[in-house]
């Protein structure tokens, strides 16, 4: 244990409280675009500067963030579990910028090309699905217990998101293939498709960094799962018709 296990679990608990505010920002950051483009085809100058300002405050909090993560680490001397803590919330405030980056870098390809409002609408739509899908995936974070979710069930929660994503995420391509051909030239289509897949790719990988977050708070604090498979073959996962959890299951049904 360490000699400093009070300040370590204080620390802890900082640095948790400033990694929700972080998210609360990012997420709320998303919810706002999403407003604009329900009433606007556009982002209107006063919105712009808003989200640049919070593109700007984001930022800071990362680097604060790192600063409290860094300093607790040479001042607290922690042992292998609040260390593993540590990194994990230094990846989940990388991943967090990374989902704030998205922000202010669709709002400058929004405004930059006269989208109509069907072009809105999908991508309106793929912000939505983004946002629910970050919210479902990040609850855990929002709960009682602070993201302390057993492998298992985190996973399945993973697993039934992404595949909601997935199905949602094949219906707005099709919207976005049924505009594309009322382009009237190759040069306007392939301007229409660079930008706004663009955009659509965003949101996508919006939802990814979601995963990532709850991926380090699951699987980097439970180091036996990603590292059992070196003690019991059964973790191995070498049935490509069987996925993780399956494995799991089987595994826990077979004691």
């Amino acid at each position: 244990m360490s000699a400093n296990y009070g300040l370590v679990r204080e620390s802890e608990r900082e640095l948790t409280r400033d990694l929700l505010k972080f998210y609360r920002h990012v997420k709320n950051d998303w919810k706002n675009l999403i407003s604009s483009l329900s009433k606007n085809t556009t982002i209107s100058n006063e919105e712009y500067q808003e989200f640049q300002k919070d593109e700007n405050k984001s930022n800071h909090m990362e680097a604060d963030i790192l600063n409290e993560c860094i300093w607790s680490i040479s001042r607290n001397q922690p042992v292998a579990n609040h260390l593993r803590f540590a990194v994990s919330i230094i990846y989940s405030i990388s991943d967090l910028e990374r989902m704030a980056d998205y922000i202010i870098n669709s709002v400058n390809i929004i405004r930059q090309n006269n989208f109509n409002k069907e072009a809105i609408s999908i991508i309106r739509e793929s912000f939505k699905l983004s946002y629910k899908c970050m919210s479902d995936l990040l609850k855990p974070l929002e709960t009682k217990d602070k993201i302390k979710l057993d492998t298992v069930s985190s996973y399945k929660l993973a697993n039934n998101v992404l595949n909601y994503y997935r199905v949602e995420y094949k219906k707005i391509n099709k919207g976005l293939s049924k505009i594309m051909f009322d382009k009237n030239s190759a040069e306007q289509i392939e301007k229409f498709l660079s930008s706004i897949s663009i955009i659509i790719k965003y949101s996508e990988r919006n939802v990814d960094h979601a995963v990532n977050i709850l991926d380090n708070f699951v699987y980097v604090r439970e180091s036996d799962f990603i590292f059992s498979n070196h003690k019991n073959p059964s973790l191995d996962f070498d049935n490509l018709n069987l996925n993780p959890l399956q494995a799991l299951t089987k595994k826990e049904k077979n004691k």
